[in-house]
């Protein structure tokens, strides 16, 4: 099988033998091998010809220009050849690893560029359909969590009929593992943080149906979503699905990074504010974003932050949160909802 590492800076016979201890590591034509007993790998540098096609190939992923062009001529293609009955027990992968720690690397998969701690850095966003069916699935979850409070025959025939329509559309699969124990789960078998969570994932599911412009717009972020009215609006529970969610279109880039600074900035104010308590000057960012003021500060129902009940800015919390990792999500941060990186702390900016 053959991978391709990107790297900032060429590799050398004595990084390679630190990389891959235990294997002999000698110099052949348009680079190195590292051969074990039973594994050979072959490094060999792409070179100038291939230059300008690595550079498409790492911009197709979302991969800034200046990067893509440090990359240059020193990326290289691993072809990894393991012999008859080998056990390669983690080796390629590791030596992947630590070749793109030692210099710089990127690693490409299929959809995704890496880094040598396999933390996904840029990909391939999620295609329309994949979107749709992300949204049933949090409609799924959703709904599991708001029937947990219905009398114990109603909940029984509305499980019955998720299940059912779950089942037999076949959006099992889109549904994470925890998400499918939760949408199975019988009335008071989970806990209630896990219900709890459930439902405020509708906050994510307004993103998505506006990402699929089956929203025009979003709700304001320090208001939450009931979220019957947007299940339905994508097809959930519904025999056929909408003409907007069985054909889908993605708004442009330019409206999901407009919205994807926004979100953004709303949330790392929020979390800043939450680690200092302090007030700050935040009118250049808060117009730049289009975020409500006061005091020159983030406003949630009209006061500065400084003055907001912890109720209040514990419900925004949680609102920015689940909407930052939907749009994240929707951007390509990582195939997983889950497991979707919030963004960083630091100043509130774009």
């Amino acid at each position: 099988m053959d991978i391709h590492l990107f790297l900032m800076r060429s590799p050398d016979q004595d990084t390679l033998k630190r990389c891959a201890p235990g294997a002999q590591v000698q110099p052949v034509e348009e680079g190195f091998e590292a051969r074990w007993f039973d594994l050979r790998v072959t490094l060999e540098r792409l070179g100038s010809d291939s230059a300008a096609e690595v550079r498409r190939h790492l911009a197709g992923f979302g991969c800034p220009q200046e990067l893509a062009d440090r990359v240059g001529e020193s990326g290289v293609v691993l072809a990894i050849a393991p012999g008859p009955g080998s056990d390669l027990s983690g080796r390629p992968e590791r030596l992947i690893r630590e070749l793109s720690r030692e210099l710089e690397g990127l690693i490409a998969s299929e959809r995704f560029i890496l880094d040598g701690d396999g933390r996904v850095l840029f990909g391939a966003p999620p295609d329309p359909d994949r979107v749709v069916r992300r949204a049933l699935a949090l409609s799924a979850v959703v709904y599991r969590g708001y029937i947990e409070e219905f009398a114990a025959a109603a909940f029984q025939d509305a499980h019955h009929d998720a299940l059912a329509w779950i089942r037999l559309y076949g959006f099992e699969q889109e549904l994470e593992g925890y998400e499918l124990r939760l949408v199975r789960a019988s009335q008071r078998e989970p806990h209630r943080q896990e219900i709890v969570n459930a439902t405020w994932r509708a906050e994510g599911l307004v993103v998505l149906a506006w990402a699929l412009g089956i929203l025009e717009t979003l709700p304001e972020l320090e208001r939450p979503v009931h979220p019957k009215g947007i299940s339905a609006s994508i097809g959930f529970l519904l025999p056929e699905l909408p003409p907007e969610a069985a054909r889908p279109r993605l708004r442009s880039g330019e409206e999901l990074e407009r919205q994807r600074s926004r979100i953004w900035g709303f949330y790392r104010r929020l979390r800043s504010f939450s680690l200092d308590r302090k007030p700050v000057d935040f009118r250049a960012a808060g117009q730049e974003l289009d975020l409500p003021l006061a005091d020159g500060d983030l406003a949630i129902g009209g006061v500065p932050l400084s003055q907001v009940s912890a109720e209040d800015f514990g419900r925004c919390m949680s609102i920015a949160q689940e909407r930052a990792l939907a749009i994240a999500w929707v951007m390509g941060a990582h195939p997983l909802y889950s497991v979707v990186p919030l963004p960083p702390d630091g100043p509130p900016s774009s």
